[in-house]
């Protein structure tokens, strides 16, 4: 197994990243790269520093040293709206859909750069807010079949089930456009028959070419639809490889899945 940054071309690279909130060094001279066009998983314990290191590496953080890489680009400064602009896309652990929408209208709004959202347009380009408008819908539309909620576009968010919810903030994501994305914990109280449809999605989107990072402690979702899993302990990264060779790593074991 390798531990540090040298995998050629990578989609994301982080370079010796640390971030330390009062005496508590959360991440930990953290480097890690990920190939495009894989989907990887991050693992380890609970205070491990997952969730830190995503919201770094999705500008919701900034890290105390270190730099961060998204296609080759330094994005180390670069805030999380900047980062959506390049194709970075995040979903969170707890869905943030608008609970009070529509399910279509969750979508719709979260398609960048509108133009009606310039009162100066709707007077003086209306034809074109328009325009832009059926094409979003046309989108919102597509990614609704895509993920099967189609049937629910007019269902408010709030009334969806857990892993409905799951389904609709990828959906929210995927109206970004993303090369990368970075997702947390998907699984986390979705029903099993969900879950491996949410799975099939993300094997679908690898399909389509794009690259994803998924932190989850579901380890058999990790072990069955990821390439490559990293483990995260104590802010570092202490392995990473093709899921058998990491199910069978002893630092591993020791640290997260347990004596066998």
């Amino acid at each position: 197994m390798n531990n540090g940054c040298d995998i050629a071309g990578p989609a994301l690279s982080v370079q010796d990243v640390t971030k330390t909130f009062g005496a508590l060094r959360a991440v930990d001279s953290c480097c890690l790269d990920v190939t495009a066009g894989v989907i990887a998983g991050l693992i380890g314990p609970n205070g491990a520093g997952k969730t830190t290191l995503f919201n770094i590496m999705s500008g919701l953080l900034a890290p105390d040293s270190g730099k961060i890489f998204m296609n080759g680009q330094e994005v180390t400064h670069l805030p999380a709206h900047k980062r959506a602009g390049l194709g970075v896309g995040r979903t969170f652990q707890i869905s943030r859909s608008l609970r009070k929408l529509q399910v279509l209208d969750n979508l719709k709004l979260a398609a960048q750069s509108q133009l009606g959202e310039r009162i100066q347009n709707v007077w003086f380009q209306p034809g074109a807010v328009r325009k832009q408008e059926r094409m979003i819908e046309e989108k919102a539309m597509e990614v609704l079949r895509f993920l099967n909620l189609y049937e629910l576009k007019d269902e408010y968010a709030g009334n969806l089930s857990g892993g409905q919810k799951k389904l609709l903030e990828i959906g929210r994501m995927l109206m970004l456009e993303p090369e990368l994305i970075l997702m947390d914990e998907p699984l986390a109280g979705v029903n099993p028959a969900l879950g491996e449809e949410i799975n099939a999605h993300l094997r679908a989107l690898k399909g389509k070419g794009l690259t994803m990072l998924v932190i989850e402690h579901n380890v058999k979702h990790v072990m069955t639809v990821c390439d490559v899993v990293y483990v995260m302990n104590q802010g570092k990264i202490i392995a990473q490889g093709a899921p058998e060779a990491i199910r069978n790593d002893e630092r591993v074991i020791e640290a997260y899945l347990g004596a066998r």
